[in-house]
C-alpha cells in the first residue's frame, strides 16, 4: 500500500508552479463535479467496507501480511438510508426541570405597533450593515 491517495493526483515537481486563487462558488462546483464523476467508485468501495474487506499489508522486514476487516456498519447504515431513507428520529424539547417549553412569538422592532403589552428584551437589533462598521 502506497502513502499517496488515488483520489487527488499530486504532481511530482510542484516548486514551478504558481498558486492560482479561485472564487469559493468555482471550488464548490468543482467538488461537486469531481465527486459526481466518481461516484460510482465511491458507492463500490463503500459496497465493498460494508461486506467487510481483506487487507494486504506490507512490514518493514518485508514480509506480507493478509487480514481480514470486518463490516464496517457506518457504511451499512449510510447505504441503508441512501435507499431507504433515515428513520424518523423522536426528538423531545422540554423547558425548564423538564416542564413544558414556553413558545414566544417574535416579531422585527416595530412590527407590533398596536400590541402595547409586550415583554421587551434588554438589547438591540443589528443589521449585518451595522456590524461591519
Amino acid at each position: 500500500m502506497s502513502g499517496r491517495s488515488s483520489f487527488l493526483p499530486v504532481p511530482d515537481d510542484t516548486s514551478k508552479q504558481v498558486a492560482k486563487r479561485i472564487r469559493r462558488k468555482d471550488a464548490i462546483e468543482r467538488a461537486e463535479m469531481f465527486t459526481a464523476r466518481h461516484l460510482p467508485k465511491y458507492l463500490r468501495r463503500l459496497e465493498e467496507l460494508a461486506h467487510g474487506i481483506e487487507v494486504e499489508e506490507a512490514r518493514a522486514d518485508g514480509e506480507t501480511v493478509v487480514y481480514a476487516v470486518g463490516p464496517d456498519r457506518q457504511a451499512l447504515q449510510y447505504l441503508i438510508e441512501r435507499g431507504m431513507g433515515k428513520v424518523p428520529q423522536r426528538v423531545e424539547l422540554t423547558g425548564d426541570e423538564g416542564g413544558p417549553m414556553e413558545i414566544l412569538p417574535w416579531a422585527a422592532a416595530g412590527a407590533l405597533t398596536e400590541v402595547e403589552d409586550i415583554e421587551v428584551l434588554e438589547g438591540e437589533v443589528l443589521n449585518a450593515k451595522d456590524e461591519e462598521g
